[in-house]
C-alpha cells in the first residue's frame, strides 16, 4: 500500500464529486484493485482519502462499508494481527458503474 498513488481523476471510476460517504470509499477500494491491491484497511482508506482528496474521515465512518456486506459490495477479510480488510467485489464495482452512468446523465 506503501507504493499506490492514486489520482483524483481514476479512469474507469467515477467523478469523486459524484459520489456519497460509503460510495467514496468503494471507489478508493476499486482504485486500489485496479492498480492491484486486493483489500485496504480502514486506515489505509483514509489516507489515501486525505493524500490524494485532502479530506479527513475518521475509522467508524470508513468502516460503515459493513452496511453493504449484504448486498456483496464488499467483504470484511481478518487479518493475522486481528485487524481486517476491506475487499471490492462485483456488486460493489457494478454499483460504481451505476452511479457513473447517473452522473453521466446529468451532466
Amino acid at each position: 500500500m506503501k507504493n499506490l498513488a492514486l489520482s483524483t481523476d481514476e479512469p474507469g471510476l467515477p467523478r469523486w464529486s459524484a459520489l456519497g460517504q460509503i460510495d467514496k470509499y468503494l471507489w478508493v477500494l476499486e482504485a486500489g484493485h485496479k492498480k492491484g491491491i486486493e483489500g485496504l484497511t480502514a486506515a489505509e482508506i483514509r489516507h489515501l482519502i486525505f493524500a490524494t482528496f485532502r479530506e479527513s474521515h475518521k475509522a467508524n465512518q470508513v468502516n460503515n462499508l459493513a452496511t453493504r456486506l449484504k448486498q456483496g459490495h464488499v467483504r470484511k477479510v481478518r487479518l493475522p494481527e486481528g485487524s481486517h480488510a476491506w475487499q471490492i467485489l462485483k456488486g460493489g464495482k457494478d454499483h460504481l458503474k451505476e452511479v457513473e452512468a447517473q452522473a453521466s446523465l446529468k451532466r
